[in-house]
C-alpha cells in the first residue's frame, strides 16, 4: 500500500504553543508511559491497566538558550 498521493505543493502542518516552564525531573523534560486497554462487549465496559510503565527523560539539562537542540527538549527514544 502506497502514501496517500498530494497535490504539488501541499503540505500539512501541526502548530502549537511551547511549554515555556515545564515540570522537570532533575532539571530534565520527562514523560510517562504506561498501558491501557478499554473493552465494550454488549454494552459491559470493562478497563484493563498494565503494572508496569516507564518514565523517560530527556538527554541534557533543561533550557531554553538553544530551542533547536533535540537532545534538551526532546524524550524520544529514537532522538537519544
Amino acid at each position: 500500500m502506497g502514501r496517500p498521493s498530494r497535490k504539488d505543493g501541499e503540505r500539512t502542518f501541526i502548530i502549537q504553543k511551547y511549554i515555556d516552564y515545564p515540570l522537570l525531573v532533575h532539571k530534565r523534560k520527562f514523560d510517562f508511559r504506561c498501558f491501557g486497554l478499554l473493552t465494550s462487549i454488549n454494552g459491559s465496559l470493562k478497563g484493563y491497566c498494565y503494572q508496569d510503565g516507564y518514565v523517560r527523560t530527556s538527554c541534557r539539562e533543561y533550557s531554553l538558550d538553544d530551542v533547536t537542540d533535540m537532545f534538551i527538549h526532546l524524550t524520544n527514544d529514537a532522538i537519544q
